[in-house]
């Protein structure tokens, strides 16, 4: 299987965890690969078994298909906490490097990280690791930054590390896993979000926001 490949099955894994799902079009722009490109992998992967794929609807995964993608999504993740952990790489160093890896990486050395590391539930992003059977253990009342309301407190559980830019600006403000923040406020033109974190004091754009995980 290809990187492409593989990127294609995790995208669409990780949109069904987030109960929603990716049209070929979405796909195509989120891979940065062509329409007509998207289409052949969408047949050629079908006829593998992977896929059930009708045009003009989104792609969903068979049962062979996901136990793939989580497959892969793990190696991804266990490679992210290796680094964190053991060699004390920043959450937001380790997206690009285990991008990398995970396409390179056996099922038995994953299976030897996943015990070295202790079995983690989640990476250093708060992003669960789906086990070796491909089961991802669920979190009950999360919410997203935009959702907050404005004078309560909540612990940040995870983030998405889709861009490093993003990944860099929750540092540069010291926002990190497991810190507090207070809402302190909404800005209702734009619903952009008002934190203190660290007694540090700023305004957050809605769409990242999005991208920000919390627990009460």
């Amino acid at each position: 299987m290809s990187q492409s490949t593989d990127d294609l099955l995790k995208a669409i894994f990780l949109a069904e965890l987030e109960g929603t799902s990716l049209s070929a079009s979405e796909l195509a722009r989120h891979l940065d690969i062509s329409p007509p490109g998207i289409t052949q992998m969408a047949n050629r992967l079908q006829e593998d078994g992977l896929v059930e794929y009708y045009p003009y609807r989104p792609m969903i995964l068979t049962q062979k298909g996901r136990e793939l993608a989580a497959g892969i999504i793990r190696k991804h993740r266990l490679w992210e906490m290796f680094m964190h952990k053991a060699l004390k790489m920043g959450w937001n160093e380790v997206h690009r490097e285990a991008e990398m890896l995970e396409h390179q990486t056996s099922d038995t050395l994953a299976d030897r990280l996943d015990e070295y590391l202790g079995y983690p539930a989640f990476d250093p992003h708060g992003q669960p690791i789906p086990d070796k059977h491909g089961r991802v253990q669920a979190r009950k009342d999360i919410l997203v930054l935009s959702e907050a309301k404005p004078g309560n407190s909540y612990t940040v559980v995870g983030v998405t590390d889709k861009s490093d830019e993003l990944m860099d600006f929750f540092t540069d403000i010291g926002l990190t896993l497991h810190c507090r923040i207070t809402v302190t406020g909404k800005i209702s033109m734009d619903q952009s979000v008002i934190i203190s974190v660290k007694n540090y004091r700023t305004i957050i754009s809605k769409t990242v926001a999005d991208h920000i995980y919390i627990q009460k």
